[in-house]
């Protein structure tokens, strides 16, 4: 690891929530815990914090972030409900300033759907992607859900609405730019959306999220999205290829999926698959590492902004986690290795579980999972969201 980020690694462990330290800090930190009335919480340009809240359909949520050894912050979050929020851990008085931003919630839901939602934005090229986005999107999700009452919806509805909340997203920011603008920073987008019987995720880029259901033997638990790197996935490839773009150095021809060891060994002999397009003027556009994403108006239309949307039903069960994170966590950890964390974050409580604030154990869990991607080496920003599903308040 390099000076700077050893550094940064330093400085994570001595910060409150990174060190997680006395039983007295965590007393007075109970005692702060308030109402958020806009039920709308977002994450970004700071160096690094924790923050925890707890969702009135039963979902505990813990997020950290670091900028790590990158010169800048391009990492994004949210977290919104149609239900209270109730935060419970406030930022890290190691950040300059408060991360959690309430925003107006624009028009009430028309259908008083019982929903909680969070996703990540991993900037590149500038933040001004990520961060229009982590603002903008919680109204974006609440204008496209379902128009009418349903005590239980369906999952299709579902899954249309968070399908189109992705791409008007991608679309309010492109007409956000000045006009002829040739070429903008970009953006993942990984959301979750929970509405009791099911849960969603709708991805854009390489963020991602693992689900990790309750009493299983399963160590690797179950991805909910479909990632969009230039390693996997032929028929993306095909897709892009019959677009006029191309990939160079050209992709394997076999599929790594998600073996990080092997995708480093390749790209140490080959170079990472990026992708390009031809300009206007015989000369070529492009370097970007994913085949689709919000923003980068210079690569559209053959970089796509159109999400993949997975369902699952959830039903009743609770004590399942939900992890969304980052590249810059996924890179450097794998999924087994992130439930072991979860498992000692929880463990790490002891006896002492009611004495500490609501939702200690996953933000535990997130710091613990940002700060063992700082230690492997990574250098990216680093953003990690740990969900639990508790029985409902």
């Amino acid at each position: 690891m390099s000076t700077q980020s050893s550094a940064q690694s330093s400085t994570l462990s001595t910060s409150s929530y990174f060190g997680l330290s006395s039983s007295k800090k965590s007393n007075s930190l109970k005692n702060e815990a308030i109402n958020v009335p806009p039920f709308d919480h977002c994450g970004g340009q700071t160096d690094q914090g924790v923050e925890a809240y707890q969702a009135q359909d039963g979902w505990e949520i813990g997020v950290c972030w670091a900028r790590n050894a990158r010169p800048y912050q391009e990492d994004c979050w949210f977290i919104t409900s149609s239900l209270p929020l109730r935060r419970t851990i406030p930022p890290s008085s190691s950040s300059s300033s408060s991360s959690s931003k309430a925003h107006p919630p624009g028009p009430p839901p028309r259908n008083f759907l019982p929903y909680t939602s969070w996703g990540v934005f991993d900037g590149h090229g500038g933040s001004s992607c990520s961060d229009y986005c982590h603002k903008e999107y919680p109204s974006v999700l609440r204008s496209s859900l379902p128009p009418s009452p349903s005590p239980s919806p369906q999952a299709d509805s579902l899954s249309r609405s968070l399908r189109s909340s992705l791409v008007a997203i991608a679309v309010l920011f492109s007409t956000s730019l000045p006009p002829n603008t040739l070429s903008s920073p970009g953006s993942t987008a990984n959301i979750v959306l929970s509405s009791s019987p099911h849960l969603l995720c709708g991805n854009v880029g390489d963020s991602s999220s693992h689900y990790y259901p309750p009493n299983t033997s399963s160590p690797h638990g179950d991805k909910l999205s479909v990632d969009h790197d230039t390693w996997v996935r032929s028929d993306e490839h095909t897709r892009l290829l019959a677009s006029g773009a191309f990939l160079h150095p050209s992709p394997p021809p076999f599929n790594l999926g998600s073996v990080f060891l092997v995708k480093a060994l390749y790209a140490m002999a080959f170079g990472c698959p990026r992708v390009y397009k031809p300009d206007m003027v015989g000369g070529v556009v492009g370097g970007l590492n994913m085949t689709r994403s919000v923003g980068d108006v210079h690569l559209k239309p053959q970089v796509s902004h159109e999400p993949d949307v997975e369902v699952r039903g959830v039903g009743r069960e609770v004590g399942g986690y939900v992890v969304t994170a980052t590249d810059g966590v996924w890179d450097e950890l794998g999924p087994g290795e992130v439930r072991r964390l979860i498992e000692e974050a929880e463990m790490s409580l002891g006896t002492k579980g009611d004495e500490l604030p609501k939702c200690e154990g996953v933000a535990r869990a997130a710091s613990m999972i940002v700060r063992e991607a700082i230690r492997r080496g990574g250098r990216d920003n680093a953003t990690a969201i740990v969900a639990k599903r508790c029985i409902p308040k």
